[in-house]
């Protein structure tokens, strides 16, 4: 019946020349909305603020449906400028869940292909994201490509701002290649830039992205206190979408060099952050963490249990780990599971079983660990 009446004003909006003016103006507010979403989360100074955010983005969740509404559109009348700022934005209607990068890179690719010109910028952020997005399906190659073509336009742009957030980026994707000298190279000229232009809010993250390398070649004391100085930087700026990301690599840091306990806190505080603002891929990275931690502290009821929740959390919410992050967890897991098969398998099966917020609820019980 909706359908019915939906296709019914369609088709008075189309008699009456008014179709394109609509689906233009539905269109436009939102991207406004999107983009408004993106610069509040670059402008949380507090706890507070966060919640905030967050509730900002559930609430926004129920417009997901028009965004694909406006997008067909865009695309279909070849409105190259609306479709690459809209497909960029469009991740911000979907609640954080991982299933819905599959359909926003088709959205960046079309957008991207689109014979009509756009300014030079849309282009920059629309491959920017094009970029991240291919990276986190695992498509390196393409997260490469998509991101060095969105850095010359930056360069020639002469965009400080988005070369330095875009640098963090290209490192990572260099990292995870096994390009360490190439990553450092890029996280070095990252942080270089941020002081340079005094960008409070990229420093503590380009300092972050090298304690990560740090970390991966396990030169942990220096890691440390990267990761120490970037969450005081983070805390500093109430930068707290990011300084849950920092957090978690403190964490594994902490784990590597034999302080369990203190590496368990490092973890909560960072899922603690997750939940608040609803950031799902993080959720994963550090039930991971906590699954390790609990085979150092030989629980391997919780350890199973935990890496159930990960198996669950991928396949219901499209959050997975990549190879790459896993590296650091499998060996820790296997042992547990060799050393205690029955403990880890009746926990794991339990973890699978688990919804999200159970899963949180059950990471972040302090009680639980002995």
């Amino acid at each position: 019946m909706l359908e019915t009446v939906r296709e019914y004003a369609l088709e008075r909006l189309r008699d009456r020349g008014e179709y394109d003016v609509v689906h233009k103006a539905m269109a436009d507010y939102l991207i406004a909305r999107g983009e408004a979403a993106e610069q509040l989360s670059e402008e949380l100074g507090s706890p507070r603020d966060a919640a905030d955010h967050a509730r900002l983005i559930r609430d926004m969740a129920p417009d997901l449906d028009n965004v694909r509404v406006a997008m067909a559109w865009a695309l279909n009348h070849q409105d190259t400028e609306v479709a690459l700022r809209l497909a960029r934005v469009s991740e911000w209607f979907a609640e954080g869940t991982g299933w819905f990068r599959s359909e926003q890179r088709d959205w960046l690719e079309r957008a991207l292909t689109l014979p009509g010109v756009a300014p030079p910028r849309a282009r920059a952020r629309a491959l920017s994201a094009a970029a991240d997005n291919a990276f986190m399906m695992g498509d390196q190659e393409a997260a490469e490509r998509l991101g060095a073509e969105a850095l010359s336009l930056y360069r020639e742009l002469g965009a400080e701002v988005q070369l330095v957030a875009l640098l963090g980026g290209m490192g990572t994707i260099a990292h995870a290649a096994g390009h360490n000298d190439l990553a450092r190279a890029r996280f070095e000229e990252s942080l270089d830039l941020a002081q340079r232009i005094s960008d409070r809010h990229r420093v503590h993250r380009a300092m972050h992205s090298l304690g990560e390398l740090e970390k991966a070649e396990e030169n942990f004391d220096q890691a440390a206190a990267l990761f120490e100085r970037s969450a005081d930087l983070a805390r500093e700026v109430g930068d707290y979408w990011h300084l849950g990301a920092i957090l978690h690599g403190w964490g594994d840091v902490t784990i590597a060099q034999g302080n369990h306990c203190r590496a368990l806190d490092h973890y909560r505080e960072a899922l603690l952050l997750a939940q608040q603002l609803s950031m799902w891929r993080l959720t994963t990275h550090c039930v991971a963490g906590l699954a390790a931690a609990a085979t150092y502290i030989d629980d391997p009821d919780r350890a199973g249990c935990l890496w159930g929740a990960l198996d669950a959390l991928g396949r219901q919410l499209g959050w997975n780990l990549l190879d790459v992050e896993r590296h650091s967890y499998d060996r820790a897991i296997a042992a547990c599971a060799d050393r205690h098969p029955r403990e880890f398998a009746a926990g794991f099966e339990r973890g699978q079983g688990m919804n999200p917020n159970e899963i949180i609820d059950y990471a972040l019980d302090a009680q639980a660990t002995p």
